[in-house]
């Protein structure tokens, strides 16, 4: 059995959180503003965002599916300030649906989590679960950075909450971690039993044909098949069929 080259940084976690934390506080501030003005010509609205600062907000974050505003000039919105001049309704009702998933997280129990890789950066990536961001970060990712993962599913594990903050820490590694971990018991368990076990044939191939036990699939090769020698797997076994092994061998590479 093989497990997948992983490419691990070594990366100051505390403070890249840190860093991500102050530029969230500067930058992505969750405001409440008024409309002054809508311009369809440039798909814009101007939102006052207090201050006697105005900032642009693209219109189709505010449009229904027919094509309508749902606010109007005068009406207050929600918003996240992302400076320079410019201002989010979605990324808004992301930091509400957020702040609210902190509010009711409960420490006792385990969150774990498969959602699409949206964003990366230096410190690690973003995590998107059904309209909730999450980050991940590099060191917890077990992501190569010779692959680039953006659009690509990931499971993972919640680690970390800060209710403060308003940022929820998930780890890919710990789950993965975890796997082997559960893969190596069961590999020494089947080693130690010399007794044969129930498994079910998975895929067959020319040289021999893939057997799930306990989760854990393993090769018969094809000279292992039977007493009487090499044999085709496909002419006495299709997949799904349960046969008895033992195990001989593991190779953790």
């Amino acid at each position: 059995m093989k497990f997948e080259d992983i490419e691990i940084e070594e990366v100051d976690f505390e403070a890249m959180l840190e860093e991500s934390f102050k530029k969230s506080e500067s930058k992505s501030d969750l405001v409440e503003g008024t409309i002054v003005k809508i311009d369809e010509k440039d798909n814009l609205a101007v939102v006052d965002i207090g201050g006697g600062r105005d900032a642009n907000l693209n219109l189709d974050e505010i449009k229904d599916e027919e094509g309508n505003n749902l606010y109007n000039v005068g009406d207050t919105i929600k918003v996240v300030n992302q400076g320079r001049g410019r201002v989010s309704y979605k990324a808004a009702k992301a930091r509400e649906a957020l702040n609210e998933f902190i509010d009711e997280y409960d420490e006792e129990q385990e969150y774990i989590i498969e959602g699409v890789v949206t964003k990366k950066n230096k410190g690690g990536y973003v995590v998107e679960v059904d309209g909730l961001e999450f980050f991940m970060p590099r060191t917890l990712s077990y992501l190569s950075s010779k692959i680039d993962p953006i659009g690509k599913k990931v499971k993972a594990v919640i680690v970390k909450v800060d209710k403060d903050k308003g940022s929820v820490v998930i780890s890919r590694k710990e789950l993965i971690e975890r796997d082997k971990a559960k893969t190596e018991e069961i590999v020494e368990k089947l080693l130690e039993n010399k007794d044969p076990v129930v498994g079910t044939i998975k895929k067959i191939t020319s040289y021999g044909m893939f057997v799930d036990v306990g989760g854990i699939d393993g090769l018969v090769h094809y000279s292992q098949i039977s007493h009487k020698g090499p044999v085709n797997p496909s002419k006495y076994f299709e997949e799904g069929d349960e046969v008895n092994v033992v195990a001989l061998d593991y190779d953790k590479k």
